[in-house]
C-alpha cells in the first residue's frame, strides 16, 4: 500500500500578503481619491478622507528614502455638480522620498473632497507620470472609495496600460467600499499585475497602503494546456467470475450505484504496480463521495482504495503486488450514482495529474514565490505542482471575491505528487468569511523530500482571486 503520511499543517494567525524585497530603487505613483464620497465615515468614526491622509503620512515615514515617489489626487478641484471628468492634478512630481515627503504630506492634508471619480482618466495620467522614471518597476497605488462616475472602462484601461508598459503594476485599495466598487477595483488590479485589498478602518488603510507600496507585481502565470486522456470503451464485468480484462496502463471508466459491483482483471508479469483510481459524484455534488476498490487472486479480498469525503471528485492511489496469473479488481461500496476511472500502471509511470477525467492544467510553482489563481463558478479549482524538501514551511493565502458577493468559503489544499489523497491532513489553509476578502496562514512540516500538488478551491460558487506563498522557514 502507498503511504504518504509525511506532513502536518498547523493553523497559526491571519497574515498579510507576501511582501517582495526589491533590490533596486522603485517608482511609486500614489493616487488618492478626493471625490465627494470620501467625506463619509468609516466604521471607526473617522472620515475616509482623514483615514487616507493618515495612511499617506504613515507611508512616507516608512518608505526607504531613495524610493521615487509622486503624489496625485482627483475629485478635489470641482464640486460634484460640475461633473468634471478631468478633475485630477499631480500635486507632487517624482522625487526621492527624502526630497518630497514633506510636500506630499502637506498636499494630502490640504485636500477637501468634493468632486467626481474619473478613474479611467486618472489611471492614464498616473501611467504618464511614470514614463520618465528609470525604475525597474512602475507602481501605481490607487486608494478609492467609489466606482467610475465618468464614461470609461477602468478595467480595460488598466489592461491596455499594462500591455503598453511591461514594468507597470497597479495595486488598488478600497476604503470602505461596496460590492460593485470592490469588483471594479479588483478587476483593475488583476488586469495590471497588481493586487486588490480592502480597508475597513484607519489602521487597516495605513497597513494595506504600506503593503501595496512595497509589493512587486503579482504574477498570474499562464495556464499550461490541459491534457487529454484516452479512455477505453470497455465495459466492466458484473460478476466476479466474468471480469473484463484490461491491460497495463489502460484507463477504463464505469458508472456504478448503490448495491452494484464492477469487476476488472489484469494479468501483467508478477511484480509491484500502482493502482490509480479517480471517482466523482455523477451529479457534481460535493456530498458523500463513497466508493472503493478491492483486489483478490482467488482468495480473500484486500482493500486497495477507499474514498470517503465531501468532495466532487477525488483520486486514490495504492501500490499493489500482482502475483502470477493476475488479480481481479472489484469496484463497489458506492452510495448513489458514482463515476470512476481506473488504471494499473508501473510504479514509476507517468499518469495524468490530477485526474483522468477532464485533466486540468497544472502550473509549476517555486517555493517562496507568490502564485496567483483566478477561480470562477465554472472553473472553481486551480492546480499547482512543486517538489518540497524535508523542512518546515510557512503557508500564506489571501482570497478575494472579485464578483459582487460579500461572503466566501475557499481553501488551499495539498495532495501527493499525482494528485492523490494522502494519509495526512489535506487542507493547509482555509477561509470562511462574511466578507469579500480573507487571509489565512499555516505551518507545513515536511518529513521527506518529494513532489506534491496543491489545489486552490472556491467552495462557495463565485469569482475569486487567490494569492498564496509557500516559504521555507529558515532556522
Amino acid at each position: 500500500m502507498l503511504r504518504n503520511s509525511w506532513y502536518v499543517a498547523t493553523l497559526i494567525l491571519p497574515a498579510l500578503p507576501h511582501i517582495a524585497n526589491a533590490a533596486d530603487v522603485r517608482a511609486i505613483a500614489l493616487v488618492l481619491d478626493a471625490s465627494g464620497s470620501m467625506r463619509e465615515n468609516l466604521p471607526d468614526g473617522v472620515t475616509r478622507m482623514d483615514a487616507a491622509k493618515h495612511a499617506v503620512g504613515k507611508l512616507v515615514s516608512t518608505l526607504p528614502g531613495d524610493t521615487r515617489l509622486a503624489f496625485r489626487a482627483y475629485g478635489h478641484q470641482s464640486p460634484t455638480k460640475d461633473r468634471n471628468c478631468k478633475d485630477t492634478a499631480l500635486l507632487s512630481p517624482f522625487g526621492s522620498v527624502n526630497q518630497v515627503k514633506d510636500a506630499v504630506v502637506t498636499q494630502a492634508n490640504a485636500l477637501v473632497p468634493q468632486g467626481y471619480t474619473p478613474i479611467s482618466y486618472v489611471l492614464q495620467q498616473a501611467a504618464n507620470d511614470l514614463t520618465s522614471e528609470e525604475a525597474t518597476v512602475h507602481t501605481v497605488v490607487l486608494v478609492s472609495d467609489g466606482n467610475e462616475t465618468c464614461r470609461g472602462d477602468p478595467c480595460a484601461v488598466a489592461k491596455s496600460l499594462a500591455e503598453a508598459d511591461a514594468k507597470l503594476v497597479i495595486h488598488t485599495i478600497g476604503a470602505g467600499v461596496d460590492g460593485a466598487t470592490r469588483e471594479q477595483l479588483s478587476c483593475i488590479a488583476a488586469a495590471a499585475r497588481g493586487m486588490y485589498q480592502d480597508a475597513a478602518n484607519t489602521a487597516e488603510l495605513e497597513k494595506v497602503v504600506e503593503v501595496a507600496a512595497e509589493t512587486e507585481a503579482v504574477e498570474i502565470p499562464a495556464k499550461p494546456a490541459a491534457k487529454s486522456v484516452e479512455i477505453s470503451a470497455k465495459k466492466p464485468g458484473s460478476a466476479i467470475g466474468a471480469p473484463t480484462e484490461i491491460t497495463l496502463g489502460e484507463v477504463v471508466k464505469g458508472r456504478i450505484t448503490d448495491g452494484q459491483d464492477h469487476f476488472w482483471r489484469i494479468a501483467p508479469p508478477a511484480g509491484t504496480y500502482r493502482l490509480v483510481f479517480d471517482a466523482k459524484n455523477a451529479d457534481d455534488s460535493a456530498v458523500g463521495l463513497i466508493i472503493g476498490v478491492k483486489a483478490s487472486a482467488g482468495g480473500e479480498e484486500t482493500s486497495l482504495v477507499s474514498l470517503s469525503d465531501n468532495q466532487i471528485k477525488q483520486r486514490g492511489v495504492a501500490e499493489l503486488k500482482i502475483p502470477e496469473g493476475g488479480l481481479t479488481l472489484r469496484v463497489g461500496e458506492a452510495k448513489e450514482i458514482r463515476d470512476y476511472w481506473l488504471a494499473v500502471t508501473p510504479v514509476d509511470a507517468a499518469v495524468a495529474v490530477p485526474y483522468f477525467y477532464k485533466t486540468p492544467a497544472v502550473t509549476p510553482l517555486e517555493a517562496g514565490k507568490p502564485m496567483t489563481a483566478m477561480l470562477t463558478a465554472g472553473e472553481p479549482e486551480s492546480w499547482f505542482s512543486t517538489a518540497l524538501e524535508a523542512k518546515d514551511y510557512k503557508v500564506t493565502a489571501e482570497f478575494t471575491r472579485t464578483d459582487k458577493a460579500s461572503s466566501m468559503s475557499a481553501d488551499l489544499s495539498m495532495f501527493g505528487g499525482i494528485g492523490e489523497v494522502t494519509a495526512g491532513p489535506t487542507v493547509l489553509c482555509s477561509v470562511i468569511e462574511n466578507a469579500s476578502a480573507g487571509t489565512c496562514t499555516s505551518k507545513l512540516v515536511v518529513a521527506q523530500d518529494g513532489p506534491v500538488t496543491l489545489r486552490t478551491t472556491a467552495r462557495w460558487k463565485g469569482d475569486y482571486k487567490v494569492t498564496f506563498t509557500l516559504e521555507p522557514i529558515e532556522d
